[in-house]
């Protein structure tokens, strides 16, 4: 794959630079993905054997087991997916690059303005409310949520820990798995090889595949149907965000935004049981 950035009118470079064939690029996202979720799943099991060991003797209350519950839910998930993510950093740092940098985990792009970021996270969440409304005039079923069904469980102090995962910890791997290296390896390598004959030579037109592929697969691995289409659309922001910017944080901030209403949404619903 090309080792140096490439850039079209008016557009930011293409950050991430992966010094590996397409396959390879492509075969270790799988490998990170397969250690985020076989190491949440492994922790999740570890640990609730472990605080049920610890804990079979003493009399819990409904909401002590709910906060521990809502704790091995947080770290089984933030080690899961922070193992991919260190995976990831690994393979760069073995070549002598830094996956920060390559991804554009900086604010470098908006001259250090995390006000700017803000502002173009900002635009993203209104074109986001666009899309749903328009995914909402069609006949499909409502859409349903494997983490609210989890979330809508707890309240209180545990409803705030499990929701740190999906306020701080989604949209920093998330981004970085989904956008930072899989939509980078995508465009980068739509670009050369056979593809460029099946896009016609055409860089854009290489991202836009990228754009809508990253954005089906990071819709399918949350795992719902009923939920795919707003799914795919926020990933579609989350990406075309990226690559407007070049930079890594508006599109992180912007999940962020969004995770938080959903959760807000989730947790004035909790009151209303």
């Amino acid at each position: 794959m090309s080792e140096h950035p490439m850039q079209d009118g008016g557009e930011h470079n293409v950050t991430a630079r992966f010094p590996w064939s397409f396959a390879s690029t492509i075969g270790q996202w799988v490998l990170a993905f397969l250690i985020a979720n076989i190491g949440m799943a492994v922790l999740q099991v570890g640990l609730m054997l472990g605080v049920g060991a610890l804990t079979q003797s003493m009399s819990l209350s409904l909401g002590t087991k709910q906060i521990l519950m809502s704790g091995i839910l947080l770290v089984s998930w933030v080690g899961g997916f922070g193992g991919a993510a260190l995976f990831l950093s690994s393979q760069f740092r073995k070549r002598g690059l830094s996956m920060g940098d390559e991804m554009a985990i900086n604010l470098k792009a908006q001259a250090g303005s995390l006000g700017r970021a803000f502002g173009q996270a900002g635009l993203g969440l209104f074109a986001v409310f666009g899309l749903n409304i328009l995914i909402s005039l069609l006949p499909l079923p409502a859409p349903e949520s494997p983490a609210g069904d989890i979330a809508v469980q707890f309240s209180g102090l545990s409803f705030l820990i499990f929701a740190l995962s999906g306020i701080i910890a989604a949209p920093i791997f998330e981004e970085i798995l989904f956008r930072g290296y899989l939509l980078n390896a995508l465009r980068i390598g739509f670009r050369g090889g056979f593809w460029v004959k099946l896009f016609g030579g055409s860089g854009k037109f290489a991202d836009y595949a990228a754009i809508a592929i990253s954005a089906a697969i990071f819709a399918g691995a949350h795992g719902t149907l009923t939920g795919f289409p707003q799914l795919f659309a926020a990933g579609v922001v989350f990406a075309a965000l990226y690559r407007k910017t070049g930079s890594l944080i508006p599109s992180m901030l912007l999940h962020f935004l969004m995770n938080s209403l959903a959760f807000i949404a989730l947790y004035m619903q909790t009151l209303g049981h």
